[in-house]
């Protein structure tokens, strides 16, 4: 997951997490109970950030088949019951979790004058976190009683939060979302709801995808726009060094650069290992024993088919890119610019094949 304090930088990231295992497997299975061991009827099982999913059947056991590499984190989640995440799924056969029971959390009520309302409140949370284009409109929130936002005048911070999983309709692009919300903040520089008082904002969580049970053309011509010039885009191009005026154009600030001396790219483990490589024009820090000290990261500018302008700051040196196009250090990885401002309205599951 990942944390921001950049204004307007792009904050949605699934839990993704490393694993060697993952790329030679193709079945999970397993089974959920609660904590007396009766088995969890129902419960929801999926790869984060995906459509691929299943719930528990009578017995509370599960079995999920896949295709080709998974890197996200497998989460079971629960009415009731706190979620679980498996970062490394495949390290076993077949798993046995066992479920804890969410506390019930009883905030502190103060009692001050407060001239916002929910619905003003929610406004701009539904703006913040679906996003303010024709995707982002046209989707509901179906529980959105279940939110539980409020606005703290000491920190300047709309937060929300929800027990229950969101349940989200994105006709838009032919969704069905479960997320399971586990911190959304914005954080002012006024005490105003206003977007040009917005310092930062950030939302984190897990998500299951399901299709409608008939996409249209329409929605299918939305979801390829919506994967164009995307983070998604990106990281598939990037695994494949695939760039050109009908993708994405690298930049080192205004200078356009090859693709070759910003990063390297190799095959292991059925992934694709990126080395981001230092810029060969900033000076070379020495520690004061005489050794060389290496940037961690780098900063690049992207130009999408000479028409939308975005900015990437790698704050590592290297990360691993799965078949779907799924990186292993999103809380390293930031976005600004065009890419920056999409939200969830207009996110794809990570299997998205266009």
């Amino acid at each position: 997951m990942q944390r921001y304090s950049i204004k307007l930088l792009p904050i949605f990231f699934t839990l993704v997490f490393l694993s060697s295992y993952s790329s030679f497997a193709q079945s999970i299975s397993g089974t959920v109970t609660d904590e007396e061991g009766e088995p969890a009827i129902g419960a929801s099982v999926y790869f984060d950030g995906t459509t691929i999913g299943t719930s528990t059947n009578a017995e509370g056991h599960f079995s999920i088949n896949s295709k080709g590499v998974i890197n996200s984190a497998l989460v079971i989640s629960y009415m009731g019951y706190e979620a679980v995440i498996i970062s490394n799924p495949f390290e076993v056969t077949n798993h046995k979790v066992v479920l804890t029971p969410k506390p019930i959390a009883i905030r502190e009520v103060y009692v001050v004058r407060n001239p916002f309302t929910r619905e003003e409140l929610m406004k701009v949370f539904k703006k913040e976190f679906l996003g303010s284009n024709k995707a982002g409109r046209r989707c509901i929130i179906l529980n959105e009683e279940d939110v539980d936002i409020y606005y703290d005048y000491g920190t300047k911070r709309l937060e929300a939060s929800s027990i229950k999983p969101l349940q989200i309709e994105n006709s838009y692009l032919g969704y069905k979302v479960e997320f399971n919300l586990t911190d959304f903040y914005i954080k002012f520089n006024k005490s105003s709801l206003k977007q040009e008082f917005i310092h930062s904002s950030l939302f984190l969580g897990t998500s299951l995808f399901t299709e409608e049970q008939k996409v249209s053309k329409r929605q299918q011509r939305r979801r390829q726009n919506s994967f164009k010039g995307s983070q998604l885009n990106f990281f598939r191009d990037l695994a494949l060094m695939s760039w050109g005026k009908d993708g994405f154009t690298l930049f080192s600030g205004s200078m356009p650069i090859l693709p070759t001396t910003g990063f390297e790219v190799k095959d292991t483990l059925g992934m694709k290992l990126v080395k981001v490589l230092p810029d060969p024009r900033m000076p070379l820090i020495t520690s004061s024993g005489g050794k060389v000290i290496k940037p961690k990261g780098r900063t690049f500018n992207l130009l999408y088919r000479n028409r939308q302008q975005s900015m990437v700051k790698f704050s590592t040196n290297q990360f691993f890119i799965d078949s779907n196009g799924n990186n292993s250090h999103p809380q390293l990885i930031s976005f600004g610019g065009e890419m920056g401002k999409r939200r969830f309205g207009s996110l794809l599951p990570l299997d998205y094949g266009p």
